[in-house]
């Protein structure tokens, strides 16, 4: 009874952010999210009902293609209800770059809020990079270009761990102890710091543990200069031993950024638990008063 109720407060919370549409989304976008989530929230019952395996869905006029329906509703929530990658800026044309596109819904986002952007995506698992670039397809987004490569520091192959029975997990990742129940595979992968040529205008990375590797480079490099923005998740106590933040969040300072942090975690405090963090990062030398 108390969970039905939290789960109600909740989606009740979720349509008032539709609502206050602090995204700045135009009114027939608005309404496509609340038809939309309505009929995410339905579907949702159907598997407990009748048994059946739903593996697409419309989703703002467009054909979404998924492997799982709770994490793809819990991705929308996050992303497009909650707008953890929201980001202002004057430019109507930025340049993304997308770390761990997984299906896709990120760059769908991106170009919601920004139609004209131009997105380089990366992903590593090669089948979810196959339904990633069908979805690309049917959503018919021009300038993404999609890379079915990981994104580390260091150029070549790299092993990659995937679930061995939840196709498109999104804690695959490069960090052996991210999943418990894996099969590893080989994945190219290639240095951020060799991809940036020019000004980047937003950087997204949710790389479940590589992201610590992919900073340093950047540092060392130089590259992080051309960065505007970042939003960074962050993998707290992957390995509940190890407690990195400070010299995660030390680069950033270096470098003049400035930052905000999201964390998710349930008071009382445990210990040495894996918690996300969300950290919202932006150059200070480009944005001296961010509004």
């Amino acid at each position: 009874m108390i969970e039905k109720l939290r789960q109600s407060m909740i989606f009740l919370r979720y349509l008032g952010l539709i609502a206050a549409n602090k995204s700045g989304l135009n009114k027939r976008v608005l309404l496509f999210m609340f038809r939309d989530y309505l009929k995410l929230k339905i579907l949702n019952l159907l598997p407990k009902l009748f048994k059946s395996k739903i593996d697409q869905l419309s989703f703002l006029g467009h054909y979404f293609s998924f492997f799982d329906l709770k994490t793809t509703t819990s991705l929308i929530e996050s992303i497009f209800i909650e707008n953890e990658y929201f980001f202002k800026l004057k430019n109507k044309k930025p340049n993304i770059i997308d770390l761990g596109s997984n299906l896709g819904l990120s760059i769908i986002y991106f170009k919601t809020l920004y139609p004209n952007c131009s997105i380089d995506s990366y992903e590593p698992d090669p089948i979810t990079f196959e339904i990633l670039s069908k979805n690309i397809k049917n959503y018919h987004l021009r300038k993404v270009t999609v890379h079915n490569f990981a994104v580390t520091n260091k150029n070549g192959f790299i092993n990659f761990h995937i679930d061995k029975e939840g196709l498109g997990s999104p804690l695959m990742s490069t960090h052996p102890l991210r999943i418990t129940n894996k099969k590893t595979i080989r994945v190219k992968s290639v240095r951020l710091s060799k991809i940036i040529k020019k000004k980047v205008d937003f950087l997204k990375m949710d790389i479940e543990g590589s992201e610590s590797q992919v900073l340093e480079d950047l540092d060392s490099s130089q590259k992080i200069k051309l960065i505007a923005q970042m939003s960074i998740e962050y993998h707290h106590h992957i390995d509940s031993k190890q407690d990195n933040l400070s010299k995660f969040l030390k680069i950033l300072e270096k470098n003049n950024f400035g930052y905000q942090i999201h964390a998710g975690q349930n008071t009382p405090f445990s210990l040495q638990i894996f918690e996300d963090i969300q950290i919202h990062a932006y150059n200070k030398g480009q944005y001296p008063h961010p509004s």
